[in-house]
């Protein structure tokens, strides 16, 4: 790793590559520019790295170049786009990327240069060649690329559309979002997408087309075996949910899977790191922020700024009690309160440690109710087979039984806490064995 003010000889460079090279063996490790060459000379493909007008211009004039292959096999150069996901909360003069895209060819890219007007074949030509320095970063700068799309539903879906478009003389929507029907294994390492669609929003009436296709596909052409829908929750998919209500009571929270040849049915389970986000955005108003809760449970608050006050008085000096609480967490921007990370961290066990540790009896009900979201948070968010050995977590590991503990907890002290006496759903025989059982989501 290079560090500022060393001079760089040719025994330092070779001795930050060759500690490159042992880097990124690892796993979940950050890539170079040096990997972009070994990939070009991998697929014997020119390589254009672009890297927009943002952050060091230093680091800019090292990244954003052409990169040549050993030997040429394509002439046409690929195009990688330096970006980040961080966008939100960076400046412009301290960006820093944390990936790369694919830029794909596409028909409508135009160049802004005193108006808008055409990028035309020779105009591209001047990137690949730099023929000038100064005009080649005049071109480079100025380019913007958009992927542009019409909406393209399922096929009841399209027709429906276009009767809507012909009745009120419309021409079709330019799409926004992309809705991704993923697949992945209850008790196996299963996991792809499945299909996706372009949307510009998405109703309840397509939904049901699109899933239920879905399971159609997966139950007769696969042979897996779908038991769960799980979705955010969003307007459309709690009225996609209520659409099979039928005769049901309540909570709907299944439907007969028709397609399903012993009689199964589909659950809907809503995703936990969603509601672990609401939870937590619900506290945060309980005298704070918005000040438009005050939650309390035997005569004690159930209060944010009891997190306020712990992170003031023993996490801002070099001893803290909770070391991964920092600003972010307790001043919940609308960036913030997105981030499921931030989410679990507040509602993690060592906060609610912490809280018992130094405020004692006075935040016992905070305390619960975070000790509770957590557990809830780990029951519901396994990520793999070996987490709850690795971890040494028992509620984060697969579920294999309906005796499970944590399935008691979940109906019984958790349900209690959370719906103050509302009617329980009942655990219902599902054979959590069979690895080729699937959840859609």
């Amino acid at each position: 790793m290079y560090l500022p003010g060393i001079h760089l000889t040719e025994n330092i460079i070779r001795s930050i590559y060759q500690k490159e090279i042992m880097k990124i063996r690892l796993d979940k490790t950050y890539m170079g520019i040096w990997q972009i060459h070994a990939l070009s000379s991998v697929l014997c493909t020119p390589i254009y790295s672009v890297y927009p007008k943002l952050g060091n211009p230093n680091v800019r004039q090292d990244l954003n170049r052409l990169i040549l292959p050993r030997e040429y096999k394509h002439e046409q150069p690929i195009y990688i786009f330096w970006t980040s996901t961080r966008s939100a909360d960076m400046n412009n003069e301290h960006w820093v990327p944390n990936h790369v895209v694919p830029i794909l060819p596409i028909d409508n890219i135009i160049i802004e240069n005193n108006g808008c007007k055409e990028f035309k074949d020779e105009e591209r030509e001047v990137l690949n060649e730099e023929k000038s320095e100064d005009k080649s970063k005049n071109q480079q700068n100025s380019i913007r690329i958009e992927l542009i799309g019409f909406i393209n539903l399922d096929q009841t879906g399209n027709s429906i559309l276009d009767i809507e478009h012909s009745m009120k003389d419309e021409v079709p929507k330019m799409a926004k979002n992309v809705l991704v029907i993923m697949v992945r294994g209850i008790a196996s390492n299963l996991k792809f997408p499945l299909a996706h669609f372009a949307t510009a929003g998405i109703t309840a009436d397509q939904l049901f087309t699109i899933l239920w296709e879905a399971v159609e596909i997966l139950e007769l052409d696969t042979g897996l075996k779908v038991l769960f829908i799980t979705s955010d929750g969003a307007s459309p998919n709690r009225r996609f949910i209520r659409l099979h209500a039928n005769n049901q009571n309540g909570i709907v929270y299944r439907a007969t899977n028709l397609y399903a040849d012993d009689g199964r049915h589909i659950y809907f389970i809503s995703d936990a790191p969603h509601l672990l986000k609401t939870a937590r955005n619900c506290m945060s108003n309980s005298y704070s922020h918005k000040k438009s809760r005050q939650l309390w449970k035997n005569s004690k608050d159930i209060s944010w700024l009891h997190i306020v006050n712990l992170f003031k008085d023993h996490c801002t000096g070099g001893l803290r009690l909770c070391p991964k609480l920092t600003r972010n967490h307790i001043d919940i921007s609308s960036f913030g309160c997105m981030k499921v990370s931030l989410a679990a961290q507040v509602l993690s066990s060592t906060v609610a440690n912490a809280l018992e540790l130094v405020y004692g009896a006075e935040t016992s009900e905070t305390v619960c109710f975070i000790r509770h979201m957590n557990k809830f948070f780990d029951c519901l968010n396994t990520r793999s087979l070996y987490e709850a050995r690795n971890t040494r977590n028992e509620n984060v590991a697969p579920y294999t039984s309906v005796d499970d503990q944590r399935l008691q907890y979940l109906v019984s002290d958790f349900w209690s806490i959370s719906t103050s006496g509302r009617q329980m759903l009942p655990i219902e025989q599902v054979n959590f064995r069979n690895q080729k059982h699937l959840k859609c989501s």
